[in-house]
């Protein structure tokens, strides 16, 4: 949704799948995988940096940096079981 400084608001032409679709066409075409519908079941870390992502299937992934599209609770409880949560985070 957009909002201008007049006060109007409206959709933008091609709405947010057109961002995502334009995201998604840059990270691999800079050489990105997506890999759709593949659960994370753990995200795996060594000291206080991710190391990798481990789906659900078994399959593991070396990775240098993970976006996580869960919220910041479920990331901290469910995928980085047991990793210190930062100050602000709030359990439920």
């Amino acid at each position: 949704m957009h909002w201008n400084a007049n006060g109007a608001y409206g959709f933008r032409v091609a709405g947010t799948g057109a961002l995502v679709q334009g995201m998604a066409k840059l990270f691999t075409d800079l050489g990105g995988e997506l890999l759709l519908n593949a659960e994370v079941s753990q995200l795996e870390t060594q000291g206080n940096r991710i190391s990798g992502v481990q789906l659900k299937d078994g399959r593991r992934f070396a990775a240098n940096a993970v976006a996580s599209n869960a919220d910041v609770v479920h990331t901290y409880d469910r995928l980085l079981h047991g990793h210190p949560q930062p100050a602000n985070v709030q359990p439920r």
